[in-house]
C-alpha cells in the first residue's frame, strides 16, 4: 500500500462517518458531500488531498 492510499484511509476514518469523499478523474479534483438535514447539502471542492482536509477541518469547527 503506497503513502497516497494510508492518507486517504486517514482521511476516510476521519470525516468518512458524514462526508461522502471521491476523486473526480474527469475534473482531477477531490470532492467532499455532506447532507447535514433533509434539505440541506454541502459541497467542498479542492485540488489536492491535503487542500480538502483543510476545508473538512474547517467546516467540522464551523468556519466557511
Amino acid at each position: 500500500m503506497d503513502d497516497a492510499t494510508l492518507r486517504l484511509g486517514n482521511v476516510l476514518r476521519e470525516y468518512g462517518e458524514h462526508w461522502q469523499i471521491c476523486y473526480d478523474d474527469e475534473y482531477c479534483v477531490w470532492t467532499a458531500v455532506c447532507y447535514p438535514s433533509l434539505t440541506a447539502q454541502r459541497f467542498l471542492v479542492a485540488d489536492d488531498l491535503p487542500g480538502l482536509v483543510v476545508k473538512l477541518r474547517a467546516a467540522q469547527s464551523g468556519d466557511r
